[in-house]
């Protein structure tokens, strides 16, 4: 992250410099530093990978099975709610999960939520509409 924000702010004031070189070997000197912050940014976002994130679910709206991709720190679970608030199921992960499938062909149509909980917080909600 380090990295990220020290690229983000040299790539910003080598720009701003830019803009008010007076020279072509100023310009020249400005642009080659700004295409290494450049190179820096992008090397240091292809490098970070986010943590503690979780996808959509997917298809949506679901008449089966539907799967979420997961990249959490922690094992956890997922709890479906209706839309009166009542717990319909649940189903725990381990860390190390990246895709979950839940199986919606049980459910009644409808509108349900899921609350994804890793190590003692909630990381995300979902909504899922399950039609036939």
């Amino acid at each position: 992250m380090k990295k990220l924000l020290l690229a983000i702010f040299f790539a910003g004031s080598a720009m701003a410099h830019l803009a008010q070189a007076q020279s072509a070997d100023e310009r020249l000197g400005y642009a080659t530093r700004g295409s290494q912050a450049r190179e820096a940014l992008a090397s240091a976002q292809r490098t970070s990978t986010p943590a503690n994130t979780v996808g959509e679910i997917y298809p949506n709206p679901a008449a089966g099975e539907a799967s979420i991709s997961l990249n959490l720190n922690a094992a956890g679970k997922v709890t479906f709610y209706n839309l009166l608030g009542t717990p319909v199921a649940s189903q725990e992960f381990g860390k190390d999960t990246r895709t979950l499938t839940i199986d919606f062909a049980q459910f009644p149509e409808g509108v349900y939520f899921g609350i994804i909980s890793a190590g003692n917080k909630t990381v995300a909600t979902r909504r899922i509409s399950v039609k036939r």
